[in-house]
């Protein structure tokens, strides 16, 4: 990381366009760079039981009432407690 706030929104705006025509998987450790994208883009690979499972967020009804109730930034809230990984 240490890229900018502004130059990770840049960026995130850019991998978006680019999603048009390709697709790709970003990793990231970053709350601010993940808040960039909507939680339909989103994707959590949680270790359980020594396998790892892609879930998606999006798919949880708790995070979505969140969502709702605190707005967009309540995504990086919960990444940095770890309640993201929880609730997808």
């Amino acid at each position: 990381m240490g890229i900018h706030p502004r130059a990770q929104a840049l960026l995130a705006g850019m991998f978006q366009k680019a999603s048009e025509r390709t697709q790709f998987i970003l990793a990231t450790h970053g709350s601010y760079f993940l808040m960039q994208f909507d939680i339909s883009q989103i994707a959590v690979l949680r270790k359980d039981g020594g396998e790892a499972k892609f879930v998606r967020p999006a798919d949880s009804e708790a995070l979505k009432a969140n969502l709702e109730e605190f707005g967009r930034e309540e995504i990086e809230l919960m990444h940095r407690n770890e309640e993201l990984e929880h609730l997808a």
